[in-house]
């Protein structure tokens, strides 16, 4: 064998070594901070991050990667519904009430029931879901009363901007010791262009 070839066998090995599952778990980084309207999402979930991922779809249907609800009575809440339809991390909502009274400041999280939308408990909550590939069922993992925080950076009508950042801890609905920490969230949405985004 020559030496050029141990060389680049050894080189191969090295890179391949450094690799590990982890390393491609967690490729994607979480969102710089921004109050610009740049339409992104980021939070870890344990050791994971978690970012909008578009879907295939279906047909006349799309798997949109994050979408913002709002109330069908006008002001009484909005709603950020991330999934990640690429790689199973899960998926989140996070629920906003008093949407006419919004403003800049910190608005603490509070009981959850697992729901969204109509709903949805009428407080500021966030609910999580994933699949345990183990047990072949989704896990259910709802915010409690005083569990976290989501800080208001801006919400600006006229622009249709609304930024900020969050942290929860969130219970499973059915095993209240099974905790879930929800770190460094961050969010910077233009709802006026946020259909049009894509998150590959």
């Amino acid at each position: 064998m020559k030496a050029n070839d141990i060389f680049f066998l050894s080189l191969i090995f090295l890179l391949a070594s450094n690799c590990s599952t982890e390393d491609v778990v967690d490729q994607d980084s979480l969102p710089p901070v921004t109050m610009t309207g740049a339409n992104t999402f980021g939070c870890k979930v344990g050791n994971k991050i978690l970012v909008p991922k578009d879907g295939a779809g279906t047909f006349n249907a799309e798997d949109k990667g994050m979408i913002l609800w709002s109330s069908p009575v006008s002001g009484e809440y909005l709603e950020i519904d991330v999934q990640d339809f690429k790689t199973g991390v899960g998926s989140v909502i996070i629920h906003i009430v008093d949407e006419n009274t919004l403003a800049e400041g910190v608005y603490e999280i509070g009981q959850s029931n697992c729901r969204k939308g109509v709903d949805a408990l009428d407080n500021n909550s966030i609910y999580f879901k994933t699949f345990d590939s183990e047990k072949k069922e989704f896990k259910h993992y709802c915010s409690f009363e005083k569990s976290g925080e989501i800080e208001i950076l801006k919400y600006d009508a006229s622009e249709k901007i609304i930024s900020a950042t969050f942290h929860a801890k969130l219970r499973n609905s059915n095993d209240h010791e099974d905790i879930l920490e929800l770190k460094q969230g961050r969010f910077d949405i233009n709802w006026e262009t946020l259909p049009y985004s894509e998150f590959k």
